[in-house]
């Protein structure tokens, strides 16, 4: 029986306005679907309220949340499909492609290789998940056991011995119970969701989110950054050393995490600016309020004053929301492009060079002065030794 990544690709989940997929989706009237930072934007900009894909003019800019969409889409990321293609860990040479992957063993496997699994009876006690490439997604962080279970009320992945202890009191479904009905929901979608315009047409008529907004070139603040941060003299630049320079203690300036703010704060209208990150392994940046915690160790949230995203290992990527939140891109970022609106309560985060959006903070609210963030990360004995760099914004 064919299975649903037999006819699903993510051309039917993309937004037809930033080509990625789809994020918060929204419906029009005429029934196109899109990102709703992305819908919102266009019809900002162009103050035409009409839908970019079929042009049908729309009464009032009025949209509502596809939340039957947004749950087909959640499970399409989680699931893989957007990124299918996963190799064996155990052929030598050009692997071929996985069959399952183990998580007890933390490998994917070909159908050769897969085979103790199905005979020897230790190794069919083990859990087999459709491959993925990310195996260490799928195992609980707290109690390194295979996340099998979806909590309802957090919404996350949880394992046996979360749902006896912190979700004791939860309601919890099994992954695979969730995912056949998110499959059965897909199927059901599929005729209904119409494919993006291509990328040329796209290039033709949107217009690029610096040219339509106030363009902010921002400087790191000497006062507001960490002891063991290096700024260059024009204060566009930031990077991480063992050594600590010689920086009174006061009380804006952070003493633990490597973090630094810019000089400048904003208390309202709506701002831009783009960081090259080009070269790095490890950086965090975006805007914070004000009055955020400096000393000691910091959790990034939106409930702490913090809407960033971030790069670990060299290719984790996330977004610092309430949890954590993974973010997968199709290419390595070299230069981040920021937005905030202040108040409409939006912060969004885009890739400059293919023009794509990233992730959006969406409905937050905004009450003191917003600093541009950042963080250039551990040196790493030099392996993460580039500067963030605060970029001259192009006007093409």
């Amino acid at each position: 029986m064919a299975s649903v990544s037999d006819f699903l690709s993510e051309d039917q989940f993309l937004c037809s306005i930033c080509l990625d997929v789809l994020t918060d989706p929204v419906s029009t009237p005429c029934g196109h679907n899109f990102c709703k930072t992305c819908l919102t934007e266009h019809w900002r900009i162009s103050q035409h309220w009409h839908c970019p894909f079929c042009k049908e003019k729309c009464v009032d800019p009025k949209f509502e949340m596809n939340t039957t969409l947004r749950e087909a889409v959640d499970h399409f990321k989680r699931s893989g499909l957007d990124n299918p293609e996963v190799l064996c860990d155990v052929c030598i040479g050009v692997g071929l492609t996985a069959l399952k992957s183990c998580l007890m063993c933390l490998t994917s496997y070909c159908k050769t290789h897969l085979y103790p699994h199905e005979q020897v009876p230790a190794l069919k006690k083990h859990k087999l998940i459709n491959p993925v490439k990310n195996l260490e997604d799928y195992i609980c962080q707290k109690h390194e056991r295979p996340l099998e279970m979806l909590c309802r009320v957090d919404q996350k992945y949880v394992c046996d011995f979360c749902i006896n202890t912190d979700h004791k009191t939860h309601s919890t479904v099994p992954i695979e119970e969730e995912k056949k009905q998110a499959e059965e929901l897909i199927k059901e979608l599929e005729q209904e969701i119409t494919k993006p315009t291509t990328l040329q047409q796209w290039r033709i008529t949107h217009k690029t989110h610096s040219q339509a907004l106030y363009i902010h070139q921002p400087i790191f603040g000497p006062s507001k950054s960490h002891p063991n941060l290096i700024l260059s003299d024009d204060g566009k630049q930031v990077r991480h050393t063992c050594r600590q320079q010689n920086r009174p203690d006061d009380s804006q300036r952070f003493d633990t995490c490597c973090n630094v703010l810019g000089k400048e704060g904003f208390f309202s209208d709506r701002f831009y600016y783009e960081v090259q990150v080009r070269d790095k392994t490890d950086w965090v940046l975006g805007v914070s309020r004000e009055s955020i915690k400096r000393k000691g160790v910091i959790t990034l949230s939106p409930e702490n004053g913090f809407w960033t995203v971030s790069l670990r290992k060299g290719n984790k990527y996330d977004a610092n929301d309430i949890t954590l939140v993974p973010l997968y891109l199709r290419e390595k970022l070299q230069k981040v492009g920021v937005f905030v609106d202040y108040e409409q309560g939006l912060v969004s985060f885009y890739n400059v060079e293919s023009r794509s959006h990233i992730y959006s903070f969406t409905g937050q609210s905004f009450t003191e002065k917003l600093y541009p963030f950042f963080s250039p990360g551990n040196n790493d004995g030099g392996k993460n030794s580039a500067p963030l760099i605060i970029s001259l914004v192009s006007k093409n």
